[in-house]
């Protein structure tokens, strides 16, 4: 009998095997982590909520140099650096907050960082206060943008009381007129807004509600919440234009 001949593993064609995937490169130029590269792409097909320049001699008969003056707002809504879209785009991608934002302790101390053409970018309530010229106190308000139940009953009626037409809905179009200019100007220039203008948010409400009656609350918290929920991708909001009016421009430098 002929011996039986044993049967080895027959090799892999090396043209049969499947290739590696590239090593991704970190772009250091524009990004300071390869999962902030990542994040890029998806910023990358998002549009900017443009700013809006305010003139307010223009809008005198609407006081509205008056009610935003009173709480140091002015020279956030007559801003009027041209838009970069490309750099808020990058801004977002590397953005990162510090602190907690449900300890009351860290709250006036949060921190934003990001980095865009080389360039690390750091700046807290207190800084970003000192770079727009706006005060930093006044209460710490922020919600969601389609967050619910942020407003109690009571205040929900008192804000309609004060910026609605009586018996009207909650939107745009039913405000009493100053309320509504002055509304157009916070979703444009505080509270950057996608979507219709008609939709107000409970956050558009009450901050209109403030420039309206004078009471005061913290810009630069609102600013930072505001710019860390654009910059997370799960929220669904498209980014703001705060950035590229303030700070690739003149960053405050980590």
């Amino acid at each position: 009998m002929a011996p039986r001949r044993t049967l080895g593993k027959r090799s892999h064609d090396s043209s049969s095997r499947v290739p590696s995937p590239p090593i991704p490169q970190l772009d250091e130029l524009w990004f300071r982590s390869l999962e902030a590269q990542a994040r890029f792409s998806w910023f990358d097909d998002k549009s900017i909520v443009s700013g809006r320049r305010v003139n307010v001699g223009q809008l005198h008969r609407f006081n509205v140099e008056t009610a935003f003056g009173a709480l140091g707002w002015l020279p956030v809504i007559s801003y009027t650096e041209t838009t970069r879209p490309n750099l808020v785009k990058h801004f977002y991608a590397n953005l990162e907050l510090e602190g907690d934002v449900e300890d009351p302790n860290q709250c006036r101390d949060l921190r934003i960082t990001s980095y865009v053409r080389g360039v690390h970018i750091s700046f807290n309530t207190h800084q970003l206060a000192d770079l727009l010229g706006v005060p930093n106190d006044g209460d710490l308000v922020y919600c969601a943008p389609k967050a619910k139940g942020y407003l109690t009953e009571d205040l929900r009626r008192e804000i309609a009381h004060q910026i609605l037409n009586p018996g009207a809905p909650m939107k745009a179009a039913s405000l009493r007129p100053i309320p509504r200019v002055y509304s157009r100007i916070i979703q444009h220039d505080i509270v950057p807004q996608s979507g219709h203008y008609n939709e107000l948010s409970q956050l558009t409400q009450y901050v209109t509600y403030c420039v309206c009656t004078g009471e005061r609350i913290s810009l630069p918290y609102l600013i930072i919440r505001t710019m860390h929920r654009a910059g997370d991708d799960r929220s669904g909001q498209q980014p703001s234009l705060w950035p590229s009016r303030h700070f690739p421009s003149s960053p405050v430098r980590a």
